[in-house]
């Protein structure tokens, strides 16, 4: 079954267009600087959706080990944490969308962004 379009008021996960292709690909684990809600995230980049994953809910990350161990999962090649407080989301399902389709960015957005028509 296809991909629904998003609504007024899904959550577009915002990333760069190289991460976005990792999450299709081989990326089991996203990774980001505060804790998000669990749940289904349209997946955004340069203005366009092109999927949409099932995040389960967040776990914290607190130290290098950890986050070297699970490098397999979240395919960042560092060995240091990002953030200062470094959250960890498993991805439990992602499809893509037939034809990408456009959003509207709000100016100074970063991270999530709502979807609107």
């Amino acid at each position: 079954m296809p991909v629904a379009n998003p609504q007024d008021g899904d959550k577009i996960l915002v990333l760069k267009q190289d991460w976005l292709e990792r999450i299709f690909a081989d990326k089991t684990m996203e990774v980001r600087g505060r804790n998000m809600a669990a749940g289904p995230y349209y997946l955004g980049s340069s203005g366009l959706i092109w999927g949409r994953a099932v995040l389960d809910s967040g776990v914290r990350i607190a130290t290098d080990e950890e986050w070297v161990a699970l490098r397999g999962e979240h395919r960042v090649d560092t060995d240091i944490l990002p953030y200062r407080k470094t959250y960890g989301f498993r991805i439990r399902s992602v499809e893509r969308l037939g034809r990408p389709m456009p959003y509207t960015h709000p100016r100074g957005a970063i991270g999530i962004v709502k979807f609107r028509h």
